[in-house]
């Protein structure tokens, strides 16, 4: 579970980080 949560979170932060660069 906890896993899954740290791969959860990365994939948020990357999905942030590229809205924040294409803007």
């Amino acid at each position: 579970m906890k896993e899954y949560s740290l791969y959860w979170i990365s994939n948020a932060l990357v999905f942030s980080a590229n809205i924040v660069f294409l803007d």
